[in-house]
């Protein structure tokens, strides 16, 4: 979809319905987007974080002698 410039009568379109949601042009604005992870992405992340884990402790472990 091209991208434009929105025009004054373009500001018109916005709405807030009673929910407190925006509104353009009659349809919902979609803030946000939801992903899910598949099972070998799961696996990849789940040790990254703990190796980020081991990375932020271990220096501090050094510095107050627990290693």
């Amino acid at each position: 979809m091209a991208r434009r410039e929105l025009t004054l009568n373009d500001h018109r379109k916005f709405q807030i319905d009673e929910r407190g949601q925006l509104i353009w042009d009659g349809q919902p604005v979609v803030l946000e987007q939801r992903f899910t992870l598949g099972w070998w992405e799961l696996r990849i992340a789940g040790l990254a974080s703990i190796a980020a884990l081991i990375g932020a402790v271990f220096p501090i472990g050094i510095h107050f002698g627990w290693w």
